[in-house]
Formats: C-alpha cells, sequence, structure tokens
C-alpha cells in the first residue's frame, strides 16, 4: 500500500468519526431516551359500578379511551374503542376524576369491565368491585347477587360460634310484630333422640346449634302474645336464610294467594313461611305448614 493511499484511509476514518459526532448532536433522541411527561394525579373520582344495563345483557369487555386534561379535569376524549354498550359510561366516568394541577397532557386509559359467573355465595370470596391503577387503568367487576354482608357475618359466626345465623321475623295481618325473646328449636338427631334446645332472640337473630344441620327437618315453637306457634317440616337446607312467618286472622286471598287452614288443626287461622335465600333468587315458600293456636 502506498503512503497516499494509506493517508487518504485515515482521512476517511476521521471525516466518519466526525460525521457521527455531528449526527449524534443534531438527531432527537430515542423513545425510550426521551424525558417522560409525568402523568397527572387523580386526587377525586366517583364511585363506579357496573352499567346494570350491560350487567343484565351479559356484556363485557375493554374500552380504551385517549384522554386530553386541561390542568385539572378531562377536557377531551378524541379516541373510544370497545363494546357500544360500555363506552358512555366509561367517558362518563372519567369526566368525574379531577387531578391535581398540572401541565396539559394526554394520555391512554384503559377500562376493564368483568362479569364473574359465580356470586360471593358460591365462592365464599369478597368481591372487589373496582380495582384502580389510576391514571392509566381502571377495573370493574360484578356478580351474580349475594347478600355479602348477611353472607360474611353468618360465615363468621359458623366458624367462631358453630351456629347457624338466622334471621327471624313474624308478620300479622300484614304487620310485622315484636320478636319473642326466646324461641325453642327442635330435631331428631338420631334414630331415638330428639334435641330440643331453648334459644335466645337478639336483633331478629337466631343462632341454630351446627349439630342440628345433621338431623331431621327442624320444628320452631315460640309464643307471641297469648298465641303458640308451631312451626314443623323447617328444611335443613334454611339455616342460613331468613324466615318470615306470615299469620292471618282468617283465611283470605291475600298478596301471597289463599291461606289453608291444615286439616286436623284446632286454630283459627292460617299461615305462610318465607325462607329468603342469601344470593336474592326469590323466596322459597312452604304453604300451609305452621300452627297458630289461640289461646283461650
Amino acid at each position: 500500500m502506498s503512503v497516499q493511499q494509506s493517508r487518504r484511509r485515515w482521512l476517511s476514518g476521521i471525516v466518519s468519526v466526525l460525521v457521527s459526532i455531528v449526527i449524534g448532536w443534531y438527531a432527537p433522541p430515542s423513545r425510550s431516551q426521551q424525558t417522560t411527561v409525568p402523568l397527572p394525579e387523580v386526587i377525586s373520582a366517583a364511585d363506579p359500578i357496573y352499567p346494570p344495563i350491560a350487567g343484565a345483557a351479559r356484556v363485557s369487555g375493554i374500552v380504551h379511551l385517549h384522554l386530553t386534561t386541561n390542568g385539572t379535569r378531562v377536557s377531551a376524549i378524541s379516541e373510544q374503542t370497545g363494546p357500544a354498550m360500555l363506552k358512555p359510561f366509561a367517558e362518563s366516568y372519567v369526566r368525574t376524576w379531577i387531578f391535581a394541577e398540572h401541565t396539559p397532557t394526554a394520555f391512554d386509559v384503559t377500562l376493564r369491565f368483568n362479569i364473574h359467573e359465580k356470586s360471593e355465595c358460591e365462592t365464599g370470596v369478597k368481591l372487589v368491585p373496582v380495582i384502580t391503577h389510576f391514571p392509566t387503568a381502571v377495573e370493574i367487576n360484578t356478580a351474580p347477587y349475594c347478600d355479602s354482608v348477611r353472607f360474611f357475618r353468618n360465615k363468621k359466626i359458623l366458624a367462631e360460634k358453630h351456629a347457624y345465623a338466622v334471621e327471624l321475623h313474624f308478620v300479622i295481618n300484614g304487620h310485622e310484630v315484636q320478636m319473642p325473646s326466646e324461641v325453642v328449636v327442635t330435631n331428631r338427631i338420631a334414630k331415638n333422640t330428639l334435641q330440643s334446645v331453648p334459644l335466645p332472640v337478639k336483633d331478629w337473630l337466631l343462632l341454630v346449634p351446627e349439630t342440628m344441620a345433621n338431623g331431621s327437618d327442624i320444628e320452631l315453637q315460640a309464643r307471641i302474645g297469648q298465641n303458640q306457634i308451631d312451626i314443623p317440616g323447617i328444611p335443613k337446607w334454611a339455616l342460613d336464610q331468613s324466615w318470615r312467618i306470615i299469620l292471618a286472622d282468617q283465611r283470605k286471598f291475600g298478596e301471597y294467594g289463599m291461606f289453608e287452614v291444615p286439616k286436623g288443626s284446632n286454630v283459627r287461622s292460617s299461615c305462610l313461611i318465607e325462607f329468603e335465600p342469601l344470593d336474592g333468587d326469590g323466596m322459597d315458600m312452604a304453604v300451609s305448614n305452621c300452627r297458630k293456636t289461640v289461646s283461650k
């Protein structure tokens, strides 16, 4: 190689280095190198609920929104994708957000709507209705109805006191009456063994021993005023439900149909007992299976 060729190669290398330096000065930084503008902090927001119409229609899915802020609130929503039934609710919800004061900006938000197939009464696990990762993601959950307050209260009583919590209500001629302070619960726990237990009633709550779930159907006896109420044949599956005992002074048509006096009973009244499940799936009714003996 000649001296002239060597010099040209050396000069070419120097030029390449200088060009690289110049390009480095003027080229914009890559996305990963850019300074990230902090996302605004959400300091207030409404408590969202799953849209009832969407829940009834079993519509779930993900809604994507692109928000623009004015420094404290959402000022514009330029893009919306997702199920049509959920998008209006998602837009209304994010417009309730109030941000800490910030430089106006724009960012994407994902709202995920989930329908769980089983209720809390079935899973035994408390559902978290809303999970927030403000301001970029929110998860809104729903499940079949369950009276979770009663369910978890009953679950705790069963674990700690080994008893089933029964809400007990007496209604006479359409009016709820004062509860007796004590009732007697009886069932057969073995072939020749009857278990009969006097139980206090406090705040409409009756705690039935767990052992009674292993025996026959249950009989409830209570005194309401001058009347002795005898309710046989209460099924064991009703032990975690609300019992509503409806009495009438005479046979009549009413909200619950025809009241019938049990055959062979020396009574002047009729009755009906309702079992209200925790999942709110209607009422389980047992007609004419209780007796009201009127004291003379």
